[in-house]
């Protein structure tokens, strides 16, 4: 089983995100507009098992909004609404 949890949501540079692996998982994060265009790969590869902790920098531009990270684990997918509030 896999679980995950999203440090800062409203996020405003990074996504932090914490979760655990069982196995050894091909991993990939993608992040979408509210329309379901793609905005961004995140992260694609091959990760141990084990609890994993990451910060991936959003892509610059990024407007304020509701997006939602396609999280691929293997053949499970999962989804996540998370807001970006940039604070200029």
């Amino acid at each position: 089983e896999f679980s995950m949890n999203v440090v800062q949501n409203p996020a405003s540079t990074n996504l932090n995100i914490t979760y655990m692996l069982n196995e050894v998982s091909n991993v990939s994060f993608k992040l979408f507009d509210i329309k379901g265009q793609l905005v961004a790969d995140l992260l694609n590869e091959t990760q141990y098992s084990g609890q994993k902790t990451i910060s991936i920098p959003f892509p610059s531009g990024l407007a304020n909004g509701i997006y939602l990270l396609k999280v691929c684990v293997n053949d499970k997918v999962f989804m996540k609404k998370i807001a970006i509030q940039n604070y200029y």
